[in-house]
């Protein structure tokens, strides 16, 4: 079965530990959160000045913060009831872990993943399914660690969909995804061809030799530096469109 296809793997950050601020995305203000209370026996008071027993390493674990994973899926549900056109099978998330693997999206993420997705069948209008990406990709894309106050930085899934999109750069301004992975992979681009050329040294092939075998737009874009991939931007979203599910909704009703 044949889809389009779209998928971010958005990094889980931790909640901030007992007693520390919390920033409070999109604001000045930071919050701080309270430290547990110590238990008490009923008829006992605790010793003065000893401090509670707590296991090292649940002290030196960061609890992981769900709230952004919540989101995540419930600004898809969101997306997909204001555009019920636009998405025909489903809307898809797996919690993974991290990875060691140096061109991998989750790598880096040691608290875990959030592997979201969206799809719908190829009868779906081209120009809706870009513009409905674009809209939910740039909601995914706003994310804050509230333990650090910074922008979490998602990677899009190599195989899916992401190349027509537009994605915020480090001082938020939107520039064309292809331009933005290779800025986001700038070091492992350049360790991941040093590695391959090693291995070609040893093995009698050329970074060319690949170029020629396995290359193509994209990979000839990302990895050599091949003139700028560009494929069809994605247009604006056309809000237009949910308030005509709308009234198509009403007339379902009014004759059922």
């Amino acid at each position: 079965m044949q889809v389009f296809d779209m998928e971010w793997e958005i990094p889980i950050s931790a909640l901030p530990g007992p007693g520390t601020a919390t920033i409070v995305p999109g604001s000045s203000k930071s919050k701080k959160s309270k430290p547990p209370r110590e238990a008490s026996t009923s008829g006992s008071r605790p010793d003065k000045g000893k401090a509670p027993e707590t296991s090292p390493s649940a002290a030196s674990t960061p609890k992981r913060d769900w709230s952004i994973t919540q989101k995540a899926w419930w600004d898809g549900i969101l997306a997909m009831e204001a555009d019920k056109s636009a998405v025909r099978v489903a809307l898809e998330m797996r919690v993974m872990g991290g990875s060691n693997i140096l061109m991998a999206p989750q790598r880096g993420n040691d608290l875990g993943t959030c592997s979201i997705e969206v799809l719908t069948t190829p009868n779906t209008s081209e120009d809706e399914w870009y513009s409905f990406c674009q809209k939910l990709s740039d909601q995914w894309n706003t994310y804050v660690d509230k333990s650090t106050g910074k922008r979490l930085i998602p990677k899009p899934h190599w195989c899916k969909q992401w190349t027509f999109l537009t994605v915020p750069d480090a001082q938020g301004v939107p520039v064309k995804a292809v331009d933005w992975i290779r800025t986001i992979y700038k070091d492992e681009i350049k360790s991941f061809m040093e590695i391959l050329r090693k291995i070609g040294e040893a093995h009698g092939f050329t970074l060319e030799d690949l170029k020629a075998r396995f290359g193509d737009k994209l990979l000839e874009n990302v990895f050599w530096g091949d003139p700028v991939f560009v494929e069809k931007d994605a247009p604006p979203w056309d809000k237009s469109s949910g308030i005509i599910n709308k009234i198509k909704a009403w007339f379902r009703k009014l004759f059922s």
